[in-house]
């Protein structure tokens, strides 16, 4: 009876194990990259993350497509980023720091992850 108990313990170890290593497989990791890096370099199907502001007067939002599309900066380099998820309020980008999640293809940062923070918030007290 020992017997079995052990090797049914065994047995779960062993397939929760195997579910484990399944799962992360499927896990994207974001890496985040200079601006020069990713325009310069080869790219990867990796997931990038980018942290910038948007450049004035690039920002667009196309009501037929959902799709947000405007040029991300980090003052050296220029990354034109396409965002088409579902979004509540455009809101003025070009006084905000923005975190983008995604893929750089062709030229295009393609995120699926958009984030803006406001500066007031981190202001020293």
């Amino acid at each position: 009876m020992k017997l079995s108990k052990m090797l049914l313990v065994v047995l779960l170890m062993l397939l929760s194990s195997y579910t484990l290593f399944l799962f992360s497989q499927n896990v994207r990791v974001s890496y985040e990259t200079s601006f020069g890096s990713l325009i310069e370099g080869e790219t990867s199907d990796r997931q990038y993350l980018l942290v910038g502001m948007a450049e004035p007067d690039t920002v667009k939002w196309d009501s037929s497509l959902q799709e947000l599309s405007f040029n991300l900066t980090d003052g050296e380099y220029s990354i034109p980023v396409t965002y088409d998820k579902p979004i509540s309020t455009v809101m003025d980008l070009t006084e905000v720091e923005i975190m983008v999640e995604g893929y750089y293809t062709d030229g295009i940062f393609r995120a699926n992850k958009l984030q803006t923070r406001c500066p007031s918030k981190y202001d020293a007290k």
